[in-house]
């Protein structure tokens, strides 16, 4: 009986190992490519000022094509370090925290959320594996989640007043954001309603 395990195991092994390997493609995890410090050093000895204020006012004025365009154009600007344009676009990502949702056209939110981020630090648990210094793509998401909510809850409360079994409606087809956005509603609701 011992010998018949023993086969088993072995398949039971190299299954493993292959799912293991097939894994690590899949992930295709990256290398470190630059230093934290170093990384950080050169983004604050860029003179960015311009290029932020104008991607403020751009944003402020609603305008997406020449958001977006500056946008492109900040992300391969060639007399720029990468850190130093990353930096101004996951900073301009997270000023949008503070604007209401839609502030920005779809089109800009795309572009942020689908930004590939290029500056790789090391990870704390696993120093050779590059993780995104400026993670643009994170913040844009957080950001559409967060406006997603707010929206939301705006609509959820509107509808306490009107229709409350629409708002039961609507939460049933809702996404997680809009979910929690109408579960926020319910905190402003009155025993009347």
């Amino acid at each position: 009986m011992p010998n018949a395990t023993r086969p088993r195991a072995g398949v039971l092994a190299i299954i493993m190992f292959m799912s293991m390997a097939m894994v690590m493609a899949a992930n295709a995890w990256q290398p470190v490519n630059w230093d934290r410090g170093e990384a950080v050093r050169v983004a604050a000895q860029t003179d960015t000022f311009a290029t932020r204020e104008a991607l403020r006012q751009l944003a402020l004025a609603g305008d997406g094509k020449e958001l977006l365009d500056l946008l492109q154009s900040t992300s391969t600007r060639p007399d720029w370090p990468l850190p130093a344009r990353e930096n101004v676009l996951h900073d301009f990502a997270e000023s949008l925290r503070g604007m209401p949702p839609g502030s920005v056209s779809p089109e800009v939110m795309g572009f942020l959320g689908d930004y590939r981020s290029q500056v790789l630090i090391a990870r704390a648990e696993h120093p050779v594996t590059g993780v995104a210094m400026y993670n643009i793509r994170s913040v844009a998401h957080g950001v559409q989640h967060t406006w997603d909510r707010q929206e939301a809850a705006f609509e959820g409360a509107a509808l306490l007043g009107r229709d409350p079994l629409a708002l039961v409606g609507r939460f049933d087809s809702a996404g997680p954001a809009a979910r929690q956005g109408y579960l926020d509603a319910l905190d402003t609701a009155t025993p009347g309603q």
